[in-house]
């Protein structure tokens, strides 16, 4: 199988790829308190101590020991730790598949600049959760190393699939990629493909249909089932007639 090494463990712009999600700093984190750059790669900062407690901690788990409170957010801000002097605020959010780094401070019981009242601080002064430049940056990535996958992907999964008798299943563009399923007619005298994946979020929607332009220029028509299966839920399915050609 000729596809991309996977990402998991490695950066990737300002992303640390977990198998389940990815690891990114705030842009206020990275500026105020890493004194990085707004815009910095993830690569840039992952030597910082607090970085490597980030990654240590949350690369398997949504969740630390113990949480930053108390604070009006709302949110569940888990206290990041790395020896006795450094301490972060992290942030889940499962809908976007992402852990935030939200601050960062020496740690020094009863001091006025402890990590612990100032990330309060933050949080009454509405600066503490990421902002949507934030996420428009993160997604902006996710777009651009999607793009560069499924260039590389869809000529294999096109064999693939045209070798594999029923349905072919595969995640393109990595483990937080896009899941599909493929399934070759070449029995029809023009061959026919079908195409179906998980389309409950605009991102993954969006993922589809470049992936449906790179395995053939269409057109594709909207289809209510697979041909061997009826659809699962989230899933959209389109098929075409006229497949034999290779991926575009």
């Amino acid at each position: 199988m000729d596809r991309p090494v996977s990402l998991i463990g490695k950066t990737a712009g300002g992303a640390y790829i977990c198998k389940d999600w990815e690891l990114r700093v705030t842009a206020r984190c990275l500026g105020e308190d890493l004194n990085a750059s707004t815009d910095a790669d993830f690569e840039s900062v992952r030597g910082l101590e607090i970085v490597k407690a980030f990654i240590g901690t949350h690369t398997d788990s949504p969740v630390s020991t113990r949480q930053v409170s108390p604070l009006t957010c709302g949110h569940e801000v888990w206290v990041v730790g790395y020896g006795d002097d450094h301490r972060g605020g992290s942030l889940h959010d499962p809908e976007a598949e992402v852990i935030w780094l939200l601050a960062y401070r020496r740690h020094r019981s009863g001091a006025e600049d402890d990590f612990f009242p100032y990330c309060r601080e933050l949080d009454r002064d509405g600066l503490l959760l990421p902002k949507q430049a934030d996420y428009a940056r993160m997604y902006r990535e996710r777009d651009r190393r999607f793009a560069e996958a499924v260039i590389h992907e869809a000529p294999v999964i096109l064999r693939e699939a045209r070798a594999t008798a029923g349905e072919y299943r595969c995640t393109v563009g990595g483990e937080l990629g896009v899941g599909l399923t493929v399934e070759v007619d070449d029995e029809l005298e023009a061959g026919a493909m079908t195409v179906a994946f998980q389309a409950n979020k605009l991102e993954t929607f969006a993922q589809g249909q470049l992936l449906l332009a790179a395995l053939h220029k269409g057109p594709w028509e909207m289809t209510p089932r697979m041909p061997s299966r009826d659809l699962e839920p989230g899933e959209v399915a389109y098929t075409i007639i006229s497949a034999s050609g290779e991926a575009q």
